[in-house]
């Protein structure tokens, strides 16, 4: 599908351009670490698609990890700091009927109002898969994190069932900081798609498993999902949740707004605000989940006390999902929260990328004519859909 790109005005495509450069012999290298067969009888994987490929356990790709950080520290003071957004489903047709509401919203004319996103436009993109004209959204994001095209369903694996290293993880091993945030749960196939590897979409508590142990640490992943950390490894008493195992690894724990913005970030920070994808926005008010911008703005806050060079994955997930349910109301409040947590991103002078991996739905008409006006949409303020 064709779908809009934006970036911090055009500059800033050419500084994502050169991270990914300065990034490329490490993203290479551990690409090799992963296809490299284990030397040593190790603990393998829970899941015994992830040794598909000539690669059989996770620790020597730990070890491998931290000799790369080692490596790369005299290097990163040249690092350059990025912010990577995604709208799912969040095409040309859903864009063009959110800049509408925002217009009727407003009291303007339709058409007469822009969406932040508008001043930054720079092109378009195709994301098809490697096995299909329509791409979904896990081979829509290993094609950004890994610069592969893979089938549908698949998480930054290749076709062949081969994982492949991501630009987090190439981040990770360059002494980055690195944090993700999403409104789905963490465990789902976008946010998945920068943390993780999976031959699957749905093996989510696998996906929590990758999440909780990476090495070096993700600093910061906030979002929906806590029913996959609850999945249980391990066996007898010796069995512990992936939130057990997280917490074990230092992570502080945070379940609600006030708890997230009270963290000081002194610890790696997780945060799970449901037990499944987060509320939409229309239904978010008068609950204790945070929105889309709060979470934003506190893992860019948290990553730049570390004072050195980070990346940051920022996915608006709902709109794919309220689209999918034909619930435009919710999609375009989703839609109008991720526009102002760009502009509150773009404010800060980090370099802003902002992409989409595909359009959902939404086709713009009444009956047969074409006719129709935002107006009929600005009473809406809750969704039938409320709490799923």
């Amino acid at each position: 599908r064709s779908i809009g790109m934006t970036s911090h005005m055009e500059q800033v495509v050419k500084k994502a351009i050169w991270v990914t450069s300065a990034l490329s012999l490490v993203f290479v290298i551990v690409i090799v670490a992963f296809g490299s067969s284990a030397k040593q009888k190790q603990t393998p994987s829970p899941c015994p698609h992830y040794a598909a490929g000539s690669y059989s356990t996770i620790s020597d790709f730990k070890e491998y990890m931290l000799h790369l950080q080692e490596e790369s520290k005299q290097e990163l003071a040249d690092r350059k700091s990025l912010i990577v957004m995604l709208a799912d489903g969040f095409g040309p047709s859903a864009t063009t009927l959110s800049r509408l509401v925002k217009a009727a919203k407003n009291g303007q004319t339709p058409g007469a109002e822009s969406l932040y996103l508008d001043e930054h436009l720079v092109g378009a993109a195709r994301t098809y898969s490697a096995d299909s004209l329509v791409t979904d959204s896990a081979a829509g994001i290993t094609a950004y994190s890994c610069a592969s095209k893979t089938n549908n369903g698949m998480v930054s694996v290749l076709p062949n069932t081969s994982p492949i290293a991501t630009l987090m993880e190439a981040a990770r091993a360059a002494g980055m900081a690195t944090g993700v945030v999403a409104t789905s749960r963490i465990t789902h196939a976008t946010p998945a798609g920068f943390t993780s590897h999976s031959v699957h979409r749905d093996m989510e508590a696998f996906i929590a498993w990758q999440q909780a142990q990476a090495v070096p640490q993700v600093d910061v992943m906030l979002g929906g999902g806590r029913r996959s950390y609850m999945a249980k490894f391990g066996t007898g008493n010796e069995a512990k949740t992936v939130l057990q195992i997280a917490q074990d690894n230092g992570y502080q724990y945070v379940q609600t707004r006030d708890e997230l913005l009270a963290a000081d970030g002194s610890k790696p920070l997780l945060g799970l605000f449901a037990d499944s994808h987060m509320h939409f926005e229309i239904d978010r008010p008068g609950t204790e989940q945070p929105s889309l911008q709060d979470m934003a703005k506190k893992a860019l806050s948290i990553l730049q006390s570390k004072n050195k060079p980070f990346l940051l994955f920022i996915e608006g997930s709902r709109v794919d999902q309220a689209l999918h349910m034909n619930d435009p109301a919710s999609a375009t409040l989703d839609a109008a929260e991720y526009d102002d947590t760009f502009h509150a991103m773009q404010s800060t002078g980090v370099s802003v990328v902002s992409v989409a991996d595909h359009n959902t739905g939404c086709s713009i008409h009444l009956f047969y004519r074409y006719y129709w006006t935002p107006f009929q949409m600005t009473p809406f303020d809750v969704t039938v859909w409320k709490g799923q």
